[in-house]
């Protein structure tokens, strides 16, 4: 059964490739959904998928890419109300 949650990370996570980092690690994990920058210098992203899978990007998100300085990362689930095919990122 796929969970959905969203996500708000916050710290050192723009002008990375942080963004391309999460969907690198997403699609590995066979997770769909999207991440975005976000004007405040956070990055959002909604993920999809199994459980154990979501809970690994969720860890992954904790660490980040190499020159990645996370501070937080906070999440909220979701009812999965739309299904996504891929992960994407949004430009916005």
């Amino acid at each position: 059964m796929k969970k959905q949650v969203r996500v708000l990370i916050t710290g050192h996570v723009q002008g990375i490739g942080f963004r391309t980092s999460v969907r690198r690690a997403a699609r590995r994990l066979h997770v769909t959904g999207w991440v975005k920058n976000n004007i405040d210098g956070s990055v959002e992203a909604l993920f999809q998928g199994e459980l154990t899978d979501v809970n690994s990007l969720l860890e992954w998100c904790e660490k980040g890419p190499f020159l990645s300085c996370v501070e937080n990362v906070e999440s909220i689930w979701q009812p999965l109300l739309k299904e996504f095919e891929d992960f994407s990122i949004h430009f916005e």
